[in-house]
């Protein structure tokens, strides 16, 4: 059947006042960052026109960049952005119907209308075809979506504890590292780097893409501490040629220097040698005394990056400048303790690296189940 023969869309409208402690006859707003599980809840108060959801509703984002995102099972007012599906009906299961829109996010994303704020376009919506068997066939089905939504869950919880980790092992082995606590020597970052090089950043004008050119890493191609390669800009040779000082040589920790990712860190690799950076990205070529996984480490941690706040001028665009770079305080611990830190957090990378791709499996799969649910086939 046609979704739109199944439920009515109503959408939700924006509150007078949201508060984080609730009043007299308050209720739960529900905006775009409850659809996902680690939302601090909010409130309203009452209103004439308000639109309210209850569990056996399914809430989906209707504008801006998170237009089709949704969720079920939340209790309360909806926001402005969202949309509340309501089944027409009790021969429809809740969970059944919530993993059916979630399936179709993508779809409908691709399909929305707004150059400047994308919506949902209700015609598409509501053409959709949901397959309809028995409710009892339905919450099977939606019971084995949700056992496997549960192992994804777990899995990313798993990851999250593992991220945490790398900052306990820092605090751990350095203690602290805030000016005034810190019990190592300080050193500007400008000193710590290979005698024969220097802190510098890249291509200004890279041009357009080059089919045959020189792969440039931007700070937009940042995953984490590496660099994703699947979509690198490529720039011609004769550009790269003017830029030799910045050619990597994969051994160097990249600084995020330009605009609203100032302070993003990853690390070169062998795979990157030869490539180019553009301006919004600095390369550091750590020296003796210095290794360049406790460095890169040290970049992200509290201290250096209120530095980067603290030094960063605003003039059209938020900048860090080499000289700034090269002033950087970082603490230098005895060089046995920086590579025993090294160390683990290599193998701790591994680890995540092995959860990474066991959660990659687990949503091809899910997405398969997905699809084979809503054509019958489970």
């Amino acid at each position: 059947m046609k979704l739109g023969e199944l439920v009515s869309i109503r959408k939700g409208k924006k509150p007078e006042a949201i508060v984080a402690t609730p009043g007299p006859g308050y209720r739960r707003l529900i905006q775009i960052d409850d659809l996902r599980s680690d939302a601090k809840p909010k409130f309203c108060p009452p209103a004439r026109d308000e639109q309210v959801a209850d569990p056996s509703d399914v809430i989906i984002a209707w504008d801006g960049a998170n237009a089709g995102t949704s969720s079920f099972g939340l209790a309360g007012v909806i926001g402005s952005t969202l949309a509340v599906l309501r089944p027409k009906n009790g021969g429809i299961d809740t969970s059944y119907l919530g993993h059916f829109v979630r399936s179709k996010r993508q779809y409908l994303r691709q399909r929305c209308k707004g150059a400047t704020v994308p919506h949902i376009e209700s015609r598409i919506l509501k053409n959709l075809d949901l397959p309809m068997p028995p409710v009892a066939e339905q919450r099977r089905i939606a019971e084995i979506l949700e056992q496997a939504e549960a192992l994804r869950a777990k899995r990313r919880t798993a990851l999250t504890t593992l991220h945490s980790l790398t900052q306990a092992l820092f605090s751990n082995l350095f203690g602290p590292i805030e000016p005034g606590t810190c019990r190592w020597p300080i050193q500007v970052l400008g000193k710590l780097i290979s005698k024969n090089d220097k802190i510098n950043y890249g291509v200004v004008q890279p041009g357009d893409d080059h089919a045959d050119g020189i792969p440039l890493v931007r700070v937009g191609d940042f995953e984490g501490m590496s660099v994703n390669t699947s979509g690198l800009k490529r720039i011609a040779p004769r550009i790269d040629a003017e830029y030799g000082r910045s050619r990597l040589h994969g051994e160097e920790v990249l600084l995020s220097c330009v605009g609203a990712t100032i302070g993003k860190v990853a690390l070169a690799t062998n795979g990157l040698k030869g490539f180019n950076i553009a301006r919004a990205v600095a390369r550091i070529t750590a020296g003796e005394s210095i290794d360049r996984l406790f460095l890169a480490h040290y970049l992200l941690t509290k201290p250096a990056q209120a530095f980067f706040r603290q030094e960063t001028r605003a003039v059209g665009q938020p900048t860090l400048n080499i000289t700034q770079i090269e002033e950087t305080p970082v603490p230098v611990p005895p060089i046995g303790l920086q590579r025993e830190f090294g160390c683990r957090i290599t193998a701790l990378e591994k680890l995540k690296a092995s959860h990474h791709a066991s959660l990659a499996q687990m949503d091809a799969l899910f997405t398969s189940l997905q699809h084979r649910a809503f054509r019958g086939e489970l």
